[in-house]
């Protein structure tokens, strides 16, 4: 487990204890505040890329078209 001078905000890089209360990227694991937290469809991420990550991963995107013609 980590220690609470460990957990640091993976956006501004406030500490913990600073910050206040530090939630977990359920993508990445890492810490992030309720400032730096990117939301979405009532989700909070520590980036942007980690919430696109969670929504569009694997999926191919409705314009493409794969097949030849």
């Amino acid at each position: 487990m980590t220690e609470i001078h460990d957990r640091v905000c993976a956006g501004c890089g406030a500490a913990g204890d600073e910050a206040g209360h530090l939630e977990v990227c359920s993508i990445c694991q890492r810490h992030f505040c309720v400032d730096c937290a990117h939301k979405g469809y009532g989700r909070k991420f520590c980036s942007a890329d980690c919430a696109r990550s969670y929504y569009f991963t694997g999926e191919t995107d409705d314009d493409e078209n794969l097949e030849p013609e």
